[in-house]
């Protein structure tokens, strides 16, 4: 009885490892919202990293984080690098088309390491504009086989969410 125990401990043990094996490589989180604000506007917010921190998620999770901005105040080779005791990375914008979208590389080493792509893409759409907020990566093994247990695309999708909407609170607001 055992044997028989074993045998089949040892098959559930494989279909799980090559279930884990078979999840895609590359992953793409990505929500959109539209916004009462001109595309002029959520550029603003989204294109400078001085500005970003006033509406996005990230910034709550370690509030006392070490932060320093490098390269010019916006656009293009601008970067929030962050140190605290969970979280440690760097933002860079690596491409920037004023009123139409922002490009950056994120590039965490802690609580893991990674380098995703992250896109804004602001779009007139009537009274408003669209914006999509989209961020694609790679992940190895053990990422994907977290990402099964802890769901980290739905909690990044969440975070989306939560930022597109205090975006739009910003850009409402006028936040300067």
């Amino acid at each position: 009885m055992t044997g028989v125990l074993l045998v089949l401990l040892y098959f559930g043990l494989a279909a799980l490892a090559a279930f884990v094996i078979l999840q895609p490589d590359r992953f793409v989180v990505a929500r959109s919202r539209t916004i009462p604000a001109s595309p002029h506007t959520l550029f603003g917010l989204v294109n400078d990293l001085h500005r970003f921190e006033s509406w996005s998620p990230w910034a709550d999770f370690e509030p006392a984080a070490n932060k320093a901005f490098e390269g010019p105040a916006a656009g293009e080779g601008a970067s929030l690098a962050w140190s605290g005791d969970k979280r440690v990375g760097k933002v860079t914008i690596v491409s920037s088309r004023p009123n139409e979208s922002v490009e950056m590389r994120l590039d965490m080493q802690k609580p893991i390491v990674a380098q995703n792509d992250v896109r804004f893409l602001i779009t007139p759409d009537g009274q408003g504009s669209k914006v999509d907020w989209t961020m694609v990566g790679r992940r190895g093994l053990v990422a994907k086989a977290m990402n099964l247990l802890l769901r980290h695309d739905d909690k990044i999708a969440s975070q989306f969410e939560k930022g597109l909407a205090r975006l739009e609170e910003a850009a409402t607001r006028g936040v300067r």
